[in-house]
């Protein structure tokens, strides 16, 4: 099971540019390193955090995840 969260769009809306702005990765701001953080910290003992970025934007944050099985 995983949770997905989009973040800014390529084409977003102007009144959503300064948005946008917080997830470049040109000038990392304090609410990526937060989102990230946060991302990292949703993890429940074995799984992965996935960033996407397009255009110098962070466009998605994915967090997986893993359920472990009993191999004994």
């Amino acid at each position: 099971m995983f949770k997905r969260i989009i973040f800014a769009f390529k084409n977003c809306p102007k009144g959503l540019f300064f948005m946008a702005n917080k997830y470049s990765t040109k000038a990392i701001s304090e609410k990526l390193k937060e989102e990230i953080l946060s991302s990292i910290q949703g993890i429940r003992g074995w799984g992965s955090v996935e960033i996407f970025i397009q255009d110098f934007k962070v466009t998605q944050i994915t967090e997986k995840n893993i359920k472990k099985t009993d191999c004994t």
